[in-house]
């Protein structure tokens, strides 16, 4: 009888977990989405990824069929051609399908998305001749780059240092960037369906012309958000008996509430496959051992800790509770080469 209301008391203790996890993971899938707007970096969420790559490879297609086409029409050349004709297709259509979803949710303005994904592809062309006419910066410059989330800011960092080194590039005229943006945009519209063009009048009554995502986009985008919400909880420590690992699908979380991960983190089904194949008891063995292993609290140890802590006091490498102070910034940063990398 009392083992009986343990096991059902250890059993709701569990359930409010696994409902904790779900709900952590929701927080945090939806503060990852609002955050993706907010830096117009929207195609780094899982749903924006997705779309991402089959935007792609339909714009991919479309762009190798518009230069194909635009090569041997009689007459003359559309002004965007001999720009577009310089890169890869594949390049072209992941700088402008990246430029486009990166805002899906925000409505702007054609002109000036245009002139911004002319840039994008006129700052791919710059960094190109970089790399093959100025080898040893561009090595240097790429060192840095991965400190820099979006494009605009990696463009702004080059460009300030080609600048500062005295070199100078081909740049393209205003017209020019907007004529290849412009090209590329309608190709994206009309290849994937998931953006429109349309017009309206501000409170001027001035007519301007703007991009948004469709109506089916926004449809898909929120129930693609719902759906990715569950499948994110946030892992923690359960207080029943986990299941015992016997191949690699089954095992681990006891709990219902979501879907299972398998043994190994891959997205390789035939790995597992594979796996699933293989005796190998020692194994499961161990990390059966492991799993079912509980966390123990040494009650002094943590109280020590927390006074520690609380008292900012440098223990057994315990961090300070605030970080050290920036370093003033040197007078010759902007002479001095040596000083400015350090």
């Amino acid at each position: 009888m009392g083992g009986s209301l343990l096991s059902g008391s250890m059993n709701d203790r569990q359930r409010r977990l696994d409902a904790e996890m779900l709900n952590l993971g929701k927080q945090r899938y939806q503060h990852k989405v609002k955050r993706s707007k907010e830096t117009s970096l929207e195609s780094t969420t899982s749903v924006g990824q997705y779309l991402l790559s089959e935007a792609i490879t339909s714009l991919d297609s479309a762009l190798q069929e518009w230069l194909e086409k635009a090569a041997n029409s009689p007459g003359k050349r559309h002004k965007a051609y001999e720009y577009l004709v310089q890169l890869p297709t594949n390049v072209v259509s992941a700088l402008v399908a990246k430029a486009i979803l990166d805002g899906i949710s925000v409505e702007r303005k054609i002109a000036s998305l245009s002139v911004t994904v002319g840039r994008l592809l006129e700052d791919e062309l710059r960094f190109r001749d970089l790399r093959q006419n100025h080898t040893a910066l561009w090595q240097q410059i790429h060192r840095t780059l991965d400190r820099f989330k979006s494009q605009k800011t990696k463009s702004k960092f080059i460009n300030k240092t080609v600048k500062f080194h005295d070199i100078v590039l081909p740049k393209w005229d205003r017209k020019v960037a907007a004529s290849v943006g412009l090209t590329c945009i309608e190709l994206m519209r009309q290849s994937t369906g998931i953006v429109e063009i349309y017009t309206r009048r501000d409170a001027r009554g001035k007519s301007y012309t703007s991009l948004r995502p469709t109506e089916e986009l926004n449809k898909w985008m929120a129930g693609a958000h719902d759906y990715n919400e569950e499948l994110s909880p946030v892992w923690l420590p359960t207080v029943v008996q986990p299941m015992e690992w016997t191949n690699p699908y089954i095992g681990g979380y006891p709990s219902d509430s979501f879907r299972r991960r398998p043994l190994v983190k891959t997205y390789d089904a035939k790995y597992l496959e594979d796996l699933a194949d293989v005796d190998m008891p020692f194994v499961y063995n161990a990390l059966n051992i492991i799993q079912g292993t509980g966390y123990v609290v040494d009650n002094q140890l943590a109280d020590l800790l927390q006074h520690c802590w609380d008292k900012s006091l440098p223990v057994g490498g315990l961090p300070p509770m605030e970080d050290e102070p920036m370093p003033p910034k040197p007078q010759n940063i902007k002479t001095d080469e040596e000083v400015r990398r350090q």
